[in-house]
């Protein structure tokens, strides 16, 4: 199972968020470290007091997890580059088997840049899916 993990710090009366991501659980990353795929929180609170935060990967999923995410942009002043990639991989079909291969399918004219990186519509996600044998080649 996975996490949905942030960092975040209090400066004065706001709540201040970064470095928001999807990770393995503990118990399940493949790094073999003894953090696995978590941050060093001891170095993260010297860096700037910051603390994680998290929840289970499927408390994140569906209309309450995408208004969370939502609500991150807001309560804790999160990019919202980081939350917009976090939903699509949660949210959009296809995103999250295709997005290691976005790089390939641009370079190998597989499909073209009609938005912002790693942005891409429904029809460009389908046809790098479906060519996935052939990207990895």
């Amino acid at each position: 199972m996975g996490m949905v993990q942030w960092l975040t710090r209090v400066e004065g009366d706001h709540l201040l968020g970064r470095d928001l991501r999807i990770v393995h659980h503990m118990a399940s990353s493949p790094l073999g470290e003894p953090n696995g795929c978590y941050p060093d929180e001891k170095a993260e609170c010297a860096r700037d007091d910051s603390t994680l935060a998290d929840q289970h990967l499927d408390r994140m999923l569906g209309w309450d997890g995408l208004v969370m995410l939502l609500a991150l942009v807001e309560e804790e002043g999160f990019p919202a580059t980081q939350v917009n990639r976090v939903v699509m991989r949660l949210f959009v079909p296809g995103y999250e088997q295709a997005r290691r291969y976005f790089r390939k399918a641009l370079e190998t004219g597989l499909v073209g840049r009609e938005l912002p990186d790693d942005y891409f519509l429904e029809w460009q996600l389908r046809e790098i899916v479906a060519n996935i044998p052939r990207l990895e080649r």
